[in-house]
């Protein structure tokens, strides 16, 4: 009765909106008034568990203001050495690879909703509490551990999330709900990035710890994935999550029966090695290389280091702004550019998008290093404002595809009976990227340069960016029988 009331108010109410200066947001509004109970449920779910990823982009973000912060801190002053600055940024990014590869084994023990709360919820508090009891002891030994530890739940965490929500959400609201895992990422990025210019690392970790509970409480309440149910057995429980998702018993039945018909009925658990023999049909092994390839070119476009050191890399780069002014400035850039995304990019062609993306890394990687070359020409004066619009523009094409989309067309491409096991793999060999790029940055930067370092990212990024130009297929209103025809007639330049 609500929706219909304001349905039928439409006309007033856009008026009202439009002279507010608010007529984008008043579609959005009205639209989401229309959408059925499920999708609110669907909803609720997709936030439960996209908050814990807030986690994720506090604790990638957290080195970029409290390192500068633990070097004017008295205390760990004398303690804080470029190897100590390389470890505490990219230790996060090796440990991460366990999480990785330790995800399916959880996974299929546990399930996602339970290897969430009794693993991944505990290492993010135990994280922030071993940071928080670094400063006591005065220990940086510490503040490596829970890096380290904070690093496997990312890895746990990010193999888990967006195939958790692929699962719940309904066909119609996929592309909306896949883009919410980063959306919060980003969020939680601008969040230590603002708070940690106002408070130092210590404060910055006590305020993280404390929204753990929440995130706790929140995913109690979110039904179990459907299928990783059915998958372990537990028929019953997946036809109760499906009912709570959807209020339609008759829904919850039709579900099930696809679901065991796309499987099989097939109840056995799987792992990497039990897969190996699929990967022999062109369905599975050519979206498996698309998948890494995209995945690779996520970490190779240079991303890690500037958001791990984006204080310290605007430093080196004598930029004319405030070093911690212009992270800030980048990461509600950042924010800003996957909320629109989210609201504007869920109709729109992932593949046009994820081009556009790429090809606009390219050609800032490009522009970064041609500053660098006039920088060491002795002509940077005048523009050394120039980083700064570069990266802000540089996060812009990252978010609208490459960042938001990579998740989402992996678990579009992947067949179901290779994907849960397939995904955490891909992510590995991404993380492993993560940490060998984080890692060296610094080292790479001082010893090469600017300009050859960014011209290496860029050549690596251009390549990518045509690979995917080639390769990559349109995956928005695609059903999986259609993906997977796309890969068995691709051979070469299978541009559709």
């Amino acid at each position: 009765a609500y929706t219909a009331f304001i349905t039928s108010n439409i006309p007033r109410l856009g008026v009202f909106l439009v002279s507010s200066g608010q007529c984008i947001w008043a579609g959005q509004v009205v639209i989401m008034l229309s959408y059925p109970a499920h999708f609110w449920r669907e909803g609720f779910t997709t936030f439960a568990l996209s908050f814990i990823l807030f986690n994720n982009g506090a604790s990638i973000g957290w080195s970029s203001p409290a390192l500068p912060s633990l070097e004017d801190d008295e205390d760990f002053s004398d303690k804080i050495s470029e190897n100590t600055v390389a470890w505490i940024g990219a230790l996060i990014c090796l440990t991460s690879c366990a999480g990785n590869i330790l995800t399916p084994s959880l996974t299929s023990y546990l399930g996602p909703k339970k290897t969430l709360l009794l693993i991944v919820l505990p290492c993010f508090t135990a994280n922030w509490a071993l940071i928080l009891t670094a400063r006591p002891i005065t220990a940086v030994w510490l503040l490596l551990i829970a890096r380290g530890i904070a690093g496997f739940a990312v890895g746990v965490c990010i193999s888990i999330v967006p195939s958790y929500i692929i699962d719940i959400a309904s066909p119609e609201y996929q592309g909306l709900f896949a883009l919410c895992p980063q959306l919060m990422i980003s969020i939680g990025l601008l969040f230590v990035y603002v708070l940690g210019a106002v408070i130092d690392w210590w404060w910055l970790s006590l305020v993280c710890l404390a929204l753990q509970l929440p995130m706790f409480g929140l995913l109690l309440l979110a039904p179990d994935s459907p299928q990783s149910l059915l998958q372990r057995g537990n028929e019953e429980q997946s036809k109760e999550a499906i009912y709570w998702l959807t209020q339609s018993k008759s829904v919850a039945e039709h579900k099930i029966e696809k679901m065991m018909e796309e499987s099989g009925k097939d109840k056995t658990q799987k792992n990497l090695f039990s897969i190996l023999p699929l990967l022999k049909k062109p369905s599975n092994w050519k979206p498996l290389c698309v998948s890494v390839s995209i995945l690779i070119a996520l970490q190779l476009c240079g991303i890690s280091p500037l958001v791990f050191f984006s204080v310290k890399f605007f430093q080196d780069a004598e930029t004319s702004v405030d070093a911690s002014l212009s992270s800030i400035i980048v990461a509600t850039i950042t924010l800003v550019t996957v909320v629109l995304v989210c609201l504007l990019g869920g109709n729109a062609s992932r593949r046009k998008l994820m081009l556009v993306s790429q090809f606009g890394l390219s050609t800032c990687l490009f522009a970064m290093a041609l500053y660098f070359l006039l920088g060491d020409l002795d002509m940077a004066d005048s523009i050394r404002w120039l980083p700064l619009l570069i990266l802000v523009i540089y996060f812009v094409f990252f978010n609208v595809g490459l960042s938001s989309l990579v998740w989402v067309i992996t678990a579009e491409i992947l067949p179901t009976e290779i994907r849960d096991q397939i995904i955490p793999f891909a992510i590995l060999v991404s993380s492993i990227l993560w940490f060998l790029v984080t890692f060296f940055f610094h080292s790479m930067f001082v010893t090469f340069g600017g300009l050859y370092l960014f011209l290496f990212y860029a050549i690596i990024s251009l390549f990518f960016s045509v690979t995917s130009f080639f390769f990559l297929p349109e995956t928005r209103g695609k059903s999986q029988d259609e993906v997977a025809n796309f890969f068995r007639e691709c051979t070469f330049m299978c541009v559709k």
